[in-house]
């Protein structure tokens, strides 16, 4: 089965974090119903770490498993065109099957910044 490693920038405001919820639109829930858009299939997504509400991400990596094979800019390309201006995928490799989205990362950052 093909994976790919997606890279997401992301303005959460109008979303309940990463993590599907029956309580309202995620990021992951967008992401996974673009996806089967596209490719007529259940995608298995697996994020570097979850956000909460109103979270923005500028480098999220997510691993993005499907039963058939795409073309990774021609994917990253059509993805792009049907996700909302909220949520856009900067990178889109194929990777092998074992990558592991956080596992395999060399690092993490976090910046919070608040506004009084």
């Amino acid at each position: 089965m093909p994976s790919f490693r997606l890279e997401l920038t992301y303005d959460g405001t109008e979303y309940l974090g990463w993590q599907n919820t029956k309580m309202g639109p995620s990021i992951e829930s967008v992401l996974h119903e673009k996806v089967h858009r596209i490719t007529r299939e259940a995608p298995s997504l697996e994020a570097a770490s979850r956000t909460d509400r109103g979270v923005h991400a500028r480098g999220q990596i997510v691993k993005c498993t499907l039963a058939s094979l795409q073309e990774p800019k021609m994917f990253q390309k059509k993805l792009n065109a049907i996700l909302p201006y909220t949520i856009k995928i900067k990178n889109l490799t194929e990777v092998p099957s074992s990558f592991h989205p956080s596992l395999d990362a060399i690092g993490k950052e976090y910046r919070y910044y608040l506004y009084c």
